[in-house]
Parts: C-alpha cells; structure tokens; sequence
C-alpha cells in the first residue's frame, strides 16, 4: 500500500485516501470486506512513510469520537467516513466546536424547502390509495403464481383492474413533479444563509430535518430514485419502523412521495395520538424478513459449495 501511495502521489495526486481493510475474495470466510475491525495501525505505518503527503484515514468511523480517536492514532491529515454519514449525515458537525453563539453560513435552500415542494394531502392520500390496491393485487397474483387458492370473482375483478390502476398512479405521480430548470435540475436562491451553531446542531439531531434537508439537495441535484429512497431508508431507520412506514418508504416513485411519508411521521411525533401499531401488520412484516433472511442464507450457501 505504501508503495502505491508513493507511485500515486508520482503521477500526481493531490492525496490518497485509505480504507484501511483487506480486499475481499472468494476464499474469505464472512460477510465481505467490511467483517470486522479495520486495520488503523497499518494506516498510522503508512503515513510514517508520507509526513508532507496528505493521507486521509478511513474505517470504524460511526461518531465524532471514532473520528477524534481514528486521527489521534493514525496521525492522518483527515478522517472520511461512509457507513456512518449514511446514518448520520451531521456526523461531522462537532468539529465546529461548542460556542453556541458563533454564525455559520450556510448554502441557502430555502427555494428547494419542503414547505414549497410538498403533494397537496388530498392527492397524497389518493397515491397512498392506489399504491395499496396496486400491492393487494400483487398478492392475489403470487397467490395464483403458486397455486395457493382459487379467486372468487371480486378478485378476479381486482387483478382486471391492475392496467387502469396503473395508468391513474402513474397520471397522479406525473402531475405533481416538479418543473426542472434548463440544465434538469431545480433553481435555488442565490447567496449564503447565516445560522446560529446552537440552532445548526439541534437541526443535526433531527432525523426528519435531516431528510428534508437532503431532498431539498436532491432538488437540485437529480439523481435517482431508488437512491434517494436507499438513504432516507438510512437515516430515518428507527422513525420508519417505529410508525411501520418502512414498506411504503420502499415503494414510493418520487421525492414528493418521500416528502408527504416524512410529513405523516412528523404529525405522528407531534401528535402521538394520530398513530396506531398495526399488530397483523407487524406480522406479515416479520414473516417477509424471515423469508428474506432464509434466502439470503440458500444464496450464501450456494456460493460456498461452488
């Protein structure tokens, strides 16, 4: 590795950054190349070698203290992390201190804010409709895929109905994206925002701000929805099972969508009230994740026998 750093910094890169685990193969035993601790003592040894080289450390990072801990011994030049921004994107707001006080200035997205972006409720409610009947056909149909039982004629009627459920999503979902700029992406106010750090770290505990902050970015920076959907599904993990919107998060098809699903928790957290646990449907979720844990163990077992 050290040779490689000094072959890089030959060809002229401007630092290298290390993941400070071993390459992952087919005669490894676990589940691949993030199994277990990474080797930070190997990183302090390389950058030994490199004291007017930047080298950036990477590897057990998950809160600021991993972060203090991980630049402490390896002596690195920078920490970087990506497990642990995924689940928290304001991992990194400590190393701006504690003076409560102090401005910082921020990018200002206040022209991509939820508040002016946001699905109508009615039309919310309509989506969430035709997303249920779509998955209630969904089932029927894996039932007849699997011979598991005969349909009486309201079901027959129901999986009829599929083409014309479809097309009426897909109508709703259409009307409410919003008008993108010339270059694909959504127009944002110019100049910075000023806040107050005791303000910016309370907004860095906010999962749901957080989530709302990161599609705001996503406004104006396009990228797919699928992705969007994977770290939503990130950093509010513990919101999503709480309230058992884990399912619709995954099913939705727009930022809109993911921003009425953040809505619905909000009001949930305001008003405690408005949420009720579904016990069947804590069940057929438990039992999905049963199944889906015994396949992943056939594919893993598959793969070892060959």
């Amino acid at each position: 590795t050290a040779d490689l750093c000094r072959q890089l910094r030959e060809a002229g890169a401007s630092l290298v950054a290390i993941h400070a685990r071993y390459r992952a193969s087919w005669e490894r035993t676990g589940p691949g190349a993030r199994d277990g601790p990474a080797h930070l003592d190997q990183v302090k040894i390389i950058k030994s070698h490199f004291p007017d080289f930047p080298i950036i450390s990477n590897g057990n990072v998950r809160t600021w203290d991993d972060v203090v801990q991980n630049q402490k011994l390896t002596a690195c030049d920078g920490v970087m992390s990506a497990e642990g921004l995924l689940n928290n994107p304001a991992l990194f707001l400590p190393r701006l201190g504690d003076e409560a006080d102090l401005e910082i200035k921020l990018p200002n997205l206040s022209s991509l804010s939820h508040g002016e972006a946001k699905t109508d409720e009615n039309v919310s409610r309509r989506i969430r409709k035709l997303r249920k009947k779509l998955r209630e056909i969904d089932a029927l149909e894996k039932k007849v895929a699997q011979d598991e039982s005969t349909l009486d004629d309201s079901q027959v009627k129901k999986l009829r109905a599929k083409p014309k459920l479809q097309a009426k999503l897909a109508a709703v979902l259409d009307s409410q994206q919003s008008t993108p700029s010339s270059n694909g992406s959504i127009e944002a106010k110019e100049g910075p925002e000023t806040i107050m750090l005791r303000q910016l770290r309370a907004n860095g505990t906010n999962k749901l701000f957080l989530a709302n902050e990161y599609l705001a970015l996503v406004r104006r920076y396009p990228m797919k929805i699928r992705s969007v959907i994977f770290h939503i599904r990130r950093m509010c993990k513990e919101l999503l099972e709480k309230y058992q919107l884990m399912e619709e998060c995954v099913s939705c098809m727009s930022i809109q969508e993911l921003e009425a699903l953040l809505d619905r928790m909000q009001k949930y957290i305001e008003n405690p009230d408005t949420f009720t646990f579904d016990q069947q449907k804590a069940k057929r979720e438990k039992e999905a994740m049963s199944r889906k844990r015994e396949e992943e163990g056939k594919r893993k077992r598959f793969e070892q026998r060959m």
